[in-house]
Parts: C-alpha cells; sequence; structure tokens
C-alpha cells in the first residue's frame, strides 16, 4: 500500500536499496545494524534518522491496515494580517516616491522606503502604525509582505543575503538526481566516459543552477567537493591495493588524476567570473550595476565581516596572477577578461 506522499515513497525506497544493498554486501558476515542503514537513509534523503523511522513505521501500519497512513501535523494558529487599504491618488503618490529613491546614488531597502513615506506625509496615525506592524504594505491591488526568504526563479533569496542555504537545498536536489540516476552509474554495461557524461548533463546543471551569485566560504567549497567526489567514486569505482590486495575507495588525488574536466568548484569560479565581466560592462542606468557599484547607507555590525561577493572575484583572480583592485576596468576589455575566465576554469590546484 502506498503512503500518502511521493517524499515518504523517496525515503522509504532508498531505505529499501540500501537495505538490498548490506544484503548482498554480507554473505558469510555478520548482519548490518538497522542504525547503520537508517544513518545511510538519513543522509542520502537529507532528513533526520527520526524521520524515517517514522516513515518505516507509517509503511509498516499502511501494509496492515490496507489503508494510506500520514503522521499528523502540527496545528499552527492562523494569523490573519490585517493590510491597509489606500485609494488610487495614493498609491500613484507612492510609486512616484519608491522611483524617486531608485534614481539616486544608493540602493534604498525596506527601511528606507518606510521613513521616507512617513516623512512624505502619505501615512500618518493607524495607517502608518499598521505597516510598522505587520511589515506589509498595500500599494492598491498589490500586498509586499516582509519575509525572511522567499523563492525567486528557481532561487532561494533571505533576508540576510545569506547563500548557505541555497547551497544546501542545491547539493540536496543534486543528491536526489544521483539516486535517479545510480543504477546507471554503477552498471557495467556502460562506459566510464558515458557516465561522466551522465554526470555533466543530469547531476552538475542541478547543483550549478543559480552560482554566478554565491558567495562561498572555505566550508562551502569543501561540502561541493565530497557531494562531487561521491559521485566520481560510484563512477569509477573501487581500487585493489597494491599491498594488502584488498579494495579500497579511490582517494582525491586518484579521483582528481582520473576525471580530466575542471572539478565543481573550478566551474563555479569560472561561471562567477563571467558573469562578474557581463554586469561590469552594464551601463550605470542598468539595476545589475548599481547594485554591484552601489554603496548602501549604515554602518555593519561588529565583528569580523562576512566574505561579500566582489571578495570572491577578488580572490578569483589573485589565483590567476591578478591584484583584482581594478577589476571592473579589466572587464571592460571582452578578450583579455575571457582570457582570465578560462584560466580559472583550467587552474588545477593541488
Amino acid at each position: 500500500m502506498p503512503l500518502q506522499s511521493d517524499a515518504r515513497e523517496i525515503v522509504y525506497n532508498v531505505h529499501t536499496f540500501f537495505v538490498e544493498e548490506y544484503d548482498a554486501l554480507k554473505v558469510g558476515n555478520p548482519t548490518i545494524s538497522v542504525v547503520e542503514v537508517a544513518k545511510q537513509t538519513a543522509a542520502a534523503c537529507g532528513v533526520s534518522e527520526r524521520t524515517v523511522y517514522r516513515i518505516l513505521n507509517e509503511k509498516r501500519e499502511a501494509d496492515e491496515s490496507g489503508r494510506k497512513v500520514s503522521t499528523p501535523g502540527k496545528k499552527r494558529p492562523q494569523r490573519t494580517p490585517t493590510k491597509t487599504n489606500i485609494d488610487s491618488f495614493t498609491a500613484a503618490a507612492i510609486k512616484r516616491q519608491i522611483y524617486s529613491l531608485y534614481k539616486t546614488d544608493f540602493i534604498p531597502s525596506v527601511e528606507d522606503i518606510r521613513d521616507a513615506l512617513h516623512k512624505s506625509g502619505l501615512f500618518s496615525g493607524s495607517k502608518w502604525s499598521n505597516i510598522l506592524r505587520n511589515g506589509t504594505i498595500k500599494v492598491g491591488d498589490l500586498s509586499f509582505e516582509e519575509v525572511e526568504k522567499f523563492t525567486y526563479l528557481g532561487a532561494t533569496v533571505t533576508n540576510v543575503n545569506d547563500t548557505r542555504e541555497e547551497i544546501k537545498r542545491r547539493i540536496n536536489m543534486g543528491n536526489a538526481c544521483y539516486y535517479s540516476v545510480e543504477k546507471l552509474l554503477s552498471s557495467n554495461l556502460l562506459s566510464k566516459n558515458l557516465k561522466v557524461r551522465i554526470y555533466k548533463t543530469v547531476i552538475l546543471p542541478v547543483v550549478l543552477y543559480g552560482c554566478e551569485t554565491w558567495t562561498l566560504t572555505l566550508r562551502e567549497e569543501q561540502r561541493l567537493r565530497v557531494f562531487e567526489n561521491k559521485i566520481l567514486r560510484k563512477i569509477f569505482g573501487a581500487k585493489r591495493d597494491e599491498v594488502t590486495g584488498e579494495w579500497r575507495k579511490l582517494h582525491n588525488a586518484e579521483l582528481h588524476a582520473l576525471y580530466p574536466s575542471p572539478d565543481i568548484i573550478r566551474n563555479i569560479k569560472s561561471r562567477r567570473l563571467r558573469w562578474a565581466g557581463h554586469v561590469a560592462r552594464m551601463g550605470e542606468s542598468r539595476n545589475p550595476y548599481r547594485v554591484l557599484a552601489g554603496r548602501p547607507e549604515g554602518k555593519r555590525p561588529l565583528g569580523r565581516p562576512r566574505r561579500r561577493w566582489e571578495d570572491n572575484i577578488k580572490m578569483d583572480l589573485r589565483e590567476v596572477g591578478y591584484d583584482g583592485r581594478d577589476w571592473i576596468n579589466l572587464a571592460q576589455d571582452r578578450d583579455q577578461w575571457r582570457a582570465y575566465v578560462r584560466v580559472v576554469m583550467n587552474l588545477r590546484v593541488l
């Protein structure tokens, strides 16, 4: 009897796959612990071990009762936000006020827009209090609600401009693609070159979607490398140790020698440089260039400054011998910038 949602079915199928794999390997060996199988399933699906056990119990109950069984979710109180309706004349005035802010040299935040509307006298009394309390601005038939994160063009945007959540989401989606073609990658009927092509055309584009705007730290780079090495080990298989004669996993250096194409980090850096040059050559009237060259007002919080997207560009250029200071002027020369992009793509870091 199937479970209620496709996500539960996927977790159950992945668990069944690991159980079958372990059963094939434990001939003559002690029984493999159920806890280890649950850990492998949780790591592969991006869920907790508790969720895996709960789904297994649901499947068992569904088979016994002959009907679909679902775990009841927590009931949360529904809050209806209070919205402020305004007339068309005030809506037109608000639009003119917001447009005038975007004509200045800095990029306004939500707080800047609120302060400008408050000073202009368009809102006063209870209307302005409702907007501040609920975080929602209603202009005509449009409502602008302040949220912590949202999805735009397939990418997750947060209110603190943090790309870690988007990178984690992309890795999980890449894992889903990997397990959908895992039987092909482990098949003996396909050549290794064909398996590499499957990885490049099916899995890699899903993971690298929108990577031009990522700000990578060493931790995120390590996570992406671990994800790619896992797939490459599945493609190239194990290796017999010359000393002990036992089969073992390939080391990272051995994977790099077998995989001639640039690794996932090289791909991200080259795509990011290509997009940076494209934005740098835009006119000053284009919004992407204004976001790049603009300087928001205010003070930074105490502590070590966060790594910015532009810092990544400068670090990538330093790797290939350019100091990265005036990179916007360097990007105006298309041929020279394209040469730097190729060098960053083909750079082999040991």
